[in-house]
């Protein structure tokens, strides 16, 4: 209520309902309750695209710049998909999360590219250090400094990241697409990662798109590669035996994102349904190789 007669400037408004596990600048509970149903193992976050950003480094997701009073939070623009985020949903209420769907978190960290341009591959050390920042919040002790900002925030318990993604889809082999010199940015954050967390799983990324049968073009050490497909209801059905011949000596298999996004009319039909779900029964039968899988959501 303002008494009096006069302009009022209202910087931030922030109206919440009651919440997931009642949880301060939580989630909707209607929508969070139908992903705790599904019961996932783990959740990939922040995303794709969104990792990256998108004209600018500044439109990339820089974690430290989400965490902390909403109402002291910059925001930056989604240029992916066309709008300014509050980023009211940060680094820490994506851990949280994970943690209240009794998921173990997904992180993808950026490799200092972005949609429109990149960091040098010789000068990503501050990249570098932005991820290990990030993993000493969810890890650390609350004797290190990120720890104590974790702590601060209401979670002196680590959270646990046991799975970490270098880049997202900057594998290609045209360095045009969102790529550059992949192979020798995955060495320095694969170096960097296990010097400090030597039990952490490493995720590394093969070729998105224009490849049906993407291999790991490096001797480098890799726990899971990130495959992504795209594709019609016939594929996703004809590859239900995609990963019987798949070499069971060689790095696991993260499904990252998969969907069928041509072919199912015009909000989905049987038939889109029916090839994803044979895709994933193929993926099942070769749960030795195949050790993560999730379905793109957006």
């Amino acid at each position: 209520m303002f008494d009096g007669v006069g302009l009022v400037q209202l910087d931030m408004v922030s109206l919440f309902p009651p919440t997931f596990r009642n949880r301060e600048n939580g989630m909707c509970p209607d929508l969070a309750n139908m992903l705790w149903q599904l019961h996932p193992k783990f959740m990939r976050f922040p995303g794709g695209c969104f990792v990256e950003g998108q004209e600018s480094p500044d439109n990339a997701f820089r974690w430290q710049r989400t965490i902390g009073p909403v109402e002291e939070r910059e925001g930056h623009w989604n240029v992916n998909w066309g709008y300014r985020t509050t980023d009211g949903l940060g680094y820490h209420e994506y851990l949280q999360l994970a943690e209240d769907l009794g998921a173990k978190p997904l992180y993808v960290v950026n490799v200092g590219i972005w949609h429109g341009g990149q960091t040098p591959y010789d000068s990503i050390q501050p990249w570098i250090d932005e991820c290990l920042n990030a993993l000493e919040y969810a890890n650390g002790p609350v004797s290190s400094k990120y720890g104590a900002m974790r702590a601060k925030n209401g979670h002196p318990e680590p959270f646990g990241i046991e799975y970490l993604e270098v880049g997202n889809e900057n594998n290609q082999p045209d360095p045009r697409q969102q790529s550059d010199h992949y192979y020798e940015r995955y060495e320095q954050f694969y170096n960097a990662i296990k010097a400090k967390y030597p039990d952490m799983k490493i995720i590394g990324n093969v070729v998105a798109w224009g490849d049906d049968n993407p291999k790991w073009g490096s001797s480098l050490p890799v726990d899971l590669l990130d495959e992504h497909y795209y594709r019609s209801p016939d594929w996703f059905a004809d590859a239900f035996h995609k990963y019987d011949s798949y070499d069971r000596q060689g790095p696991k298999v993260y499904v990252g994102e998969y969907a069928v996004t041509n072919g199912y009319g015009t909000l989905g039909n049987m038939n889109a349904a029916l090839g994803e779900a044979i895709y994933m029964m193929g993926m099942e039968n070769n749960a030795d190789v195949v050790e993560l899988a999730s379905v793109f959501v957006r």
